[in-house]
This record gives C-alpha cells, structure tokens and sequence, in this order.
C-alpha cells in the first residue's frame, strides 16, 4: 500500500521546467513545516501505514501527548493496526495502562477496515473538505477556526 510520506510527497508535486519556482516553493514549504504539521491529519482504514502514538489519527493531538506513562522507543514504531485484531477489535489490554479513559473512549469510536480498498489516508484538518487552501493555513497560523 501506499505509505502516507508517498502521499504527502504525491501532494506536493510541481512544474520541474520551473526550477527556481522549484527553489522558492520548497522553501516556503521547509519554511512553514510546523503549519503543514499541525494541520494534517489521518482518516484511518485498515491502520498499516498510521502510527498510533506520533500520527493525529484519533483527535487534532497525537495520542504520545497524551499518555499516562511513557511509551519505549519500539513502541513508538507501532501502526494502528498493531493494536488492532480483526473479528475481535482493539487490544485494550496494550491500551488501558497507557491512556486517560477519555482518550481510550475516542479510540473506542474508530473501527479498521481490513480491505486494501480503505487504506489510511491523509486530510487538511483546517477546511470541512480535507483539502488544502492559503487561507485554511493562515488561520491555522493565526490560532483561528480554520473550518470553511
């Protein structure tokens, strides 16, 4: 399947003939990571190319900035679906020690889909389409209600 950095990097395609076009978009690009950052999320199907911890799969925060205790550095390697067994759900056993019970209620709201026509896919949290605009990004700048 396609990893969400192949998407992502599939987003961010350009006129080659243009180099320095080229030049100036990646740099206003490299310039402003955090906003890009903080405005993607993930709509997670089948969980395999979603990291549970680090991707803002479940709420606009990553679930590591949530936990009770730490989470090991192999930890932080897990995918959804890691945590998922089909025909029965989520592990909550993994889950209960690590999370609040209102983060685990959240997590309890999602259901993966194990079809490789619902893979995870990555969306603009600032605009009610998913779908990136200058103006979604400044008001994600600016700390505002970016929902158009």
């Amino acid at each position: 399947g396609n990893s969400l950095q192949i998407q992502v990097m599939d987003m961010m395609k350009f006129n080659h003939h243009n180099k320095s076009m080229d030049s100036h978009t990646w740099h206003g690009i490299a310039k402003n990571i955090g906003v890009l950052r903080k405005g993607l999320g993930v709509a997670v199907g089948d969980g395999r190319s979603t990291l549970f911890w680090t991707h803002k799969w479940t709420r606009p925060e990553a679930l590591i900035n949530l936990t009770t205790r730490q989470i090991s550095s192999n930890g932080l390697s897990f995918l959804v679906c890691d945590y998922w067994e089909e025909g029965i759900g989520w592990k909550w056993e993994k889950l209960t020690h690590l999370l609040p019970v209102e983060v685990l209620k959240s997590i309890a709201s999602f259901k993966l889909i194990s079809d490789n026509k619902f893979q995870d896919q990555l969306f603009w949290r600032g605009s009610r389409s998913g779908r990136f605009s200058l103006k979604s990004a400044l008001l994600i700048i600016r700390n505002e209600d970016a929902m158009e």
